[in-house]
């Protein structure tokens, strides 16, 4: 069984990490310190000089962990087809609970083969994504590195 690097972060095209959510921004208090708020509602972000947004925190990078967890726990559309199994549940719980000690994992063919195929369906849109989560589970795969690899378009 292959080790799989969980912490292993997915870049984009130029080499830089994807990020896992927003940053978290730094809004305007009023006297209360309650969030100030425009007259339509919104939050109000206290800006720099150059009318850029002050973060007070950078999202996370994106890990294959982070995606393969994500891919696991939501609800596909081929999950929606496929006759509920309670074989196939259990297998994915229990794929999910090794997944989230993080680090180094030992994966069978078969998980990996699971997880290659639903962070395929679930990122499709995102196929820089697909083909480092690809190559990060499956460095033996070759369409992982050519750029080949599948993305499930439903």
């Amino acid at each position: 069984m292959p080790k799989i690097n969980l912490g292993t972060v997915l870049t984009t095209l130029k080499n830089e990490p994807f990020k896992n959510g927003s940053p978290e921004l730094k809004f305007l208090l009023d006297a209360d310190g309650k969030i100030r708020r425009s007259p339509a509602g919104e939050p109000l972000v206290e800006l720099h000089p150059d009318g850029r947004p002050v973060i007070v925190k950078e999202a996370p990078d994106m890990t294959l962990g982070d995606v393969c967890l994500a891919a696991l726990n939501a609800t596909l559309q081929s999950d929606k087809q496929a006759t509920p199994e309670l074989k196939d549940q259990t297998a994915k719980f229990m794929l999910a609970i090794k997944l989230s000690n993080g680090g180094e994992q030992d994966l069978t063919a078969d998980e990996i083969t699971m997880l290659k195929k639903r962070v395929q369906e679930m990122y499709a849109p995102s196929y820089v994504v697909v083909v480092r989560a690809c190559a990060a589970l499956d460095p033996s795969d070759p369409a992982c590195h050519t750029g080949k690899a599948k993305a499930v378009r439903k």
